[in-house]
């Protein structure tokens, strides 16, 4: 009866430990089975969850080249050489732009050599910037100053309609336009408008007035009323102006 009891004793002793073990196994199936289920539970979660729009606004850089075709407004600015800002305002189709490529021609006899020279190696460098930038607003005025220069005064009037088009704010263009109208090409009442357009871009340059009252009183002659109306204008935007204060005085 002792061997027998002793025996048992072993056997459940033996036992308790394999028990123990088994025990352990199925502890780790069970959190295993829990752990699978978590990641699964979050993968599913993130596949339905909607993306939210982004909030933050980005910004278009504006269009510098007006399509033919194009219908939109367009607005580009443009630095000139005299430290102010322009901006290109098209709508609807661009203005037509001329040769920046047309060669120089020297009808001026005065022009020596020395300086057509000095003429073609700044039209050379034009040429370049156009060509990289066919809107760039000062080598269109600077073209138009080579041209004027050499001669070839309906070449330059016709790169200045087009910086006057593409630029219409601009005064350096429509300021060159009048004297070329004046002075050499005799077509005073393009001029009168060109100083008019001038005039309307900028009322604080008072020299525009006085050239074009001396336009009215000399070579394109005008009514009283005209030339006393335009006096005023630039007195009203330029008070202390002196000359036009003697130009006006004159017709009191």
């Amino acid at each position: 009866m002792l061997l027998l009891n002793i025996s048992a004793v072993v056997f459940w002793a033996d036992m308790e430990p394999r028990q123990d073990k088994r025990n352990e196994i199925i502890a780790i199936i069970i959190i295993g089975a829990i752990i699978l289920i978590g990641i699964a539970y979050f993968f599913s979660k993130s596949l339905s969850t909607p993306t939210t729009p982004s909030n933050t606004a980005s910004s278009t850089p504006i269009n510098t080249t007006s399509s033919s075709s194009a219908s939109s407004i367009t607005v580009t600015s443009a630095s000139s050489s005299s430290g102010y800002t322009i901006h290109l305002i098209t709508a609807g189709k661009a203005p037509v732009a001329p040769s920046f490529k047309t060669p120089l021609t020297f009808s001026d006899p005065s022009v020596t050599a020395d300086e057509q020279v000095s003429m073609q190696a700044q039209f050379a460098q034009v040429q370049t910037t156009l060509a990289a930038n066919d809107q760039d607003f000062n080598s269109w005025i600077e073209l138009g100053d080579l041209r004027k220069e050499a001669g070839d005064y309906t070449g330059a009037a016709a790169d200045w309609q087009y910086v006057s088009a593409l630029y219409s704010s601009n005064v350096v263009s429509n300021a060159n336009l009048a004297d070329l109208y004046t002075n050499y090409l005799h077509e005073y009442p393009q001029a009168a408008a060109a100083y008019k357009a001038a005039i309307a871009n900028d009322p604080t340059q008072v020299y525009l007035y006085d050239d074009l009252f001396q336009l009215y009183t000399n070579q394109y002659p005008q009514p009283t009323a005209t030339i006393v109306a335009l006096l005023k204008q630039g007195l009203a935007a330029n008070p202390n102006a002196a000359e036009l204060k003697a130009d006006l005085a004159k017709y009191q």
